[in-house]
């Protein structure tokens, strides 16, 4: 009886361990994808237990084991993070500030929201055709800064385009770093200096496009649509 319990306990590993080499196998996800989806599960993981952290139960479970699992969560998903955004797989953007109640941009977060430990924001959404990911959400008045995905920076694009009064000259040069010399893409692919960008912007605004400008990599990125069209 003995050795048929062992015998059967054997079987049931070695076939845990088949289905694990044949997922790993058959997977054909990137190394950089796999690691943003465990990204997004420790910080789901660290978001579901923020919310248990003041009961009696949770902190009774960590004196006793030891373990803080919103301390581990946390420093699991920094520490991808900070890989992805080595490795491009994350991007830091500012975005003009948009005038939230005519751009729509409110109806943009169609993800779930979950808050980090220190109290900021991120969106993570389930399915490819949306933005999947962005992590420190704050706004002010000299723009919205956030750290996205590359491949949801049009997606920005065109959600933070807004109908406005007027492209200010001094919000353009703050989100573009005060540097010296700013340079700007336009939809066409052109580089121009800042004030033709300004000018580009607000005539545009006066034909009736939403505008929009994206600070990615020192370089401010113009965009503009119609309402209700995709961000070109």
């Amino acid at each position: 009886m003995k050795h048929r319990k062992l015998r059967i306990a054997g079987i049931i590993a070695g076939v845990g361990i088949l289905v694990l080499v044949v997922g790993v196998l058959t997977d054909k996800r990137s190394t950089e994808e796999v690691r943003y989806d465990n990204l997004l599960s420790a910080r789901r993981s660290e978001a579901r237990y923020i919310k248990w952290r003041t009961k009696p139960l949770y902190r009774q479970f960590t004196k006793l084991t030891g373990f803080e699992p919103v301390s581990h969560y946390r420093s699991k998903a920094d520490e991808l993070e900070q890989s992805l955004k080595k490795s491009g797989g994350l991007i830091s953007v500012g975005f003009y500030p948009p005038n939230f109640l005519e751009s729509g941009v409110t109806n943009a977060y169609r993800g779930e929201l979950f808050y980090r430990s220190n109290g900021l924001p991120y969106f993570a959404s389930v399915r490819n055709s949306e933005a999947q990911y962005v992590n420190r959400f704050l706004d002010s008045k000299e723009g919205v800064f956030l750290l996205c995905r590359p491949r949801d920076v049009g997606y920005w694009q065109a959600a933070f385009c807004t109908i406005t009064n007027r492209v200010r000259w001094g919000t353009l040069r703050k989100l573009g770093g005060n540097r010296e010399e700013i340079m700007c893409q336009l939809p066409d692919g052109s580089i121009v200096e800042l004030d033709a960008c300004q000018k580009w912007l607000n005539e545009s605004i006066a034909s009736g496009w939403m505008v929009g400008v994206c600070s990615s990599n020192r370089l401010l990125l113009a965009s503009r649509r119609k309402l209700g069209v995709e961000a070109k």
